[in-house]
């Protein structure tokens, strides 16, 4: 949009509209978190991927299916938590603890039963950790930044946290490379090989060797 960028766009929509992004820049993807983004759809873009992200919205305006807050037994009381201010979710024994910017509630509750009741912006990283989308600052090989916390990545919820991201595994980025470079090198031999073959050709080529009937022979004889 002329004059204003897409994460202003972003920022003046704030929570009122969700958004799909289709962008072939993949640097905005782990940013685009921080707003009403549902799904960032690297191009090209094949259909599956824009009806599973069409599928997030349709999910979100559902009444029923879009939580923003829990309750949750703290002690003797219930307590309300806002989804929205939940940095990450860590699983400590039998006890799960809410890490928001403020505070730190802890309940007697199972992770794996507070995963099926969180929305989509919610997201396994680890076998003890589940984290905002939004709330991540930066992603390397090992952990997530949040604010001053460090967050573990599992290699098993890795490849999923980057589909998320709408980002590449370095590891696949490198098969990639590896495949290019093997068909390039398949290519090379097989010029080389045509190459070579070519050259063993004679240039002018000789005069085919003439074979004689029998009859030929035998008249010549006589």
């Amino acid at each position: 949009m002329p004059g204003l960028s897409g994460p202003e766009l972003l920022a003046t929509l704030g929570n009122t509209l969700p958004v799909i992004i289709v962008s072939g820049d993949r640097d905005f993807a782990v940013e685009s978190y921080r707003y009403n983004v549902v799904d960032y759809l690297l191009k090209p873009v094949d259909f599956s991927a824009f009806a599973r992200a069409w599928n997030k919205v349709a999910e979100r305006a559902a009444p029923s299916s879009s939580n923003t807050a829990v309750f949750v037994r703290v002690g003797a009381e219930i307590v309300r938590i806002d989804l929205d201010e939940v940095r990450y979710i860590k699983s400590d024994s039998n006890y799960v603890r809410f890490l928001l910017a403020d505070k730190e509630v802890t309940s007697l509750m199972n992770l794996k039963d507070l995963e099926r009741k969180l929305p989509s912006d919610f997201i396994r990283v680890h076998r003890s950790y589940i984290v905002h989308l939004r709330h991540i600052d930066k992603l390397d090989s090992q952990d997530i930044k949040i604010g001053r916390a460090l967050v573990p990545v599992s290699d098993s919820y890795r490849e999923e946290l980057l589909k998320r991201l709408a980002l590449q595994a370095p590891e696949d980025r490198a098969g990639g490379a590896r495949r290019a470079g093997g068909e390039t090198l398949r290519a090379q031999a097989s010029h080389t090989s045509l190459f070579l073959s070519r050259a063993s050709f004679q240039y002018p080529p000789s005069p085919p060797r003439r074979v004689c009937h029998p009859f030929e022979v035998l008249r010549d004889a006589l």
